[in-house]
């Protein structure tokens, strides 16, 4: 309590502390005057085993795309008890500072294969919260430490993982050529189910830069991939992606389908996060196809299944068109509430969806203030 109160730890979240200098250094001091080298090191090892242990069974709560192979650690590791998606991402939001200094750590030490695979634990985590930066960044060190020590297995997942956040902040050039080397080291590593979700990524980017016949091509192929290996979980995202592309190419019956197809795959396995995704897509295909009433009812049932699952980026993407839809409808009032819950849940990021949403709550304003004398 002393330490808090004269600003030598600060709790910064709720069970977790930050140090003063002073304290930081006393403590080093301490540890070196009472423990030899060998039971430090040990101290260490446990440390990194715990949030790379951790980290990897609150990602597979988090359902990745990728999952790894779990990382070995000694019987006398404890990790935390997480028990549903969202304790997963309370505790990635309380550790992410120390998890990031974690991956450096082990990337300074010349570790980089336990490096990346910790990144690929934090993807899911950074991607869907808002963290692009840090994804951008920790992606971007573990790939030039795993091309520095010839793992091409961790070049492979961090060209792949950078040009998804490289893709988020809006880079579609850079995030298309690591896409390229991502698919090329798959494809030499004989990875067809990573090879599948690389195509997709790259039917994204397309899309994202307007091509969307080769977006369909993309989408097509990662779509007979995930088929081949009777990965249902998977053949969702595709579908809507597919869903998405026709609806950019006035294909609106074709889209609306290929969205319910995807949506019967997700009610069938209980899959919350892939219904979400579903209701999302129906809210692109009802809006080309000219029905606004659809399309916003889809857009609000997105924004409640993604709070339900805690998806932040996903709830703020369907807020944001669901207020769109509501402002065409004639409801500004309707349109306010729904870009201001997005906003709010962006407080804490530097996204490019933040001015986005600043932009039209401006707009709103200025059209609802009555001029001065006006009758």
């Amino acid at each position: 309590g002393e330490l808090v109160r004269t600003g030598l730890l600060t709790e910064h979240t709720v069970g977790r502390f930050t140090t003063h200098d002073l304290i930081r250094a006393y403590a080093q001091e301490l540890v070196h005057l009472h423990e030899d080298g060998p039971a430090r090191e040990s101290a260490a090892a446990r440390l990194l085993h715990h949030y790379r242990q951790t980290a990897y069974e609150a990602d597979l709560l988090l359902a990745p795309p990728v999952v790894l192979e779990p990382p070995s650690a000694p019987a006398d590791v404890v990790t935390a008890r997480l028990n549903d998606a969202a304790a997963a991402v309370t505790w990635f939001n309380a550790d992410r500072q120390v998890i990031k200094a974690v991956v450096q750590r082990q990337i300074d030490d010349g570790r980089a294969d336990p490096a990346w695979r910790l990144a690929v634990s934090l993807q899911r985590f950074l991607q869907g919260e808002g963290w692009w930066h840090d994804w951008a960044a920790m992606a971007r060190s573990c790939l030039q430490a795993a091309t520095a020590a010839g793992d091409d297995l961790g070049r492979a997942h961090m060209s792949r993982s950078l040009a998804g956040a490289e893709h988020v902040l809006g880079d579609n050039d850079t995030a298309a050529r690591l896409l390229g080397q991502s698919l090329d080291l798959f494809e030499g590593l004989g990875r067809c189910r990573e090879q599948a979700l690389v195509h997709r990524n790259l039917g994204q980017v397309s899309v994202a830069q307007e091509n969307h016949l080769d977006g369909v091509a993309h989408y097509e192929r990662a779509l007979k991939l995930f088929e081949s290996l009777d990965d249902l979980y998977h053949q969702i995202a595709v579908l809507c992606c597919l869903a998405d592309a026709h609806s950019f190419l006035g294909r609106p019956d074709v889209s609306t389908a290929l969205a319910h197809r995807a949506l019967s795959i997700a009610e069938a396995l209980n899959d919350l996060n892939g219904q979400g995704l579903c209701y999302e897509t129906l809210g692109k295909s009802f809006c080309a196809a000219g029905d606004l009433p659809a399309s916003l009812a889809s857009w609000t049932r997105g924004a409640e299944i993604y709070r339900q699952t805690g998806w932040r980026m996903n709830s703020v993407e369907c807020l944001l068109h669901q207020g769109d839809t509501a402002l065409t409808l004639g409801d500004p009032t309707g349109a306010h509430a729904a870009w201001q819950q997005a906003l709010d849940l962006l407080s804490h990021l530097r996204v490019p969806q933040v001015q986005a949403i600043e932009e039209r709550l401006a707009r709103l304003e200025t059209a609802t203030v009555r001029p001065r004398g006006a009758r």
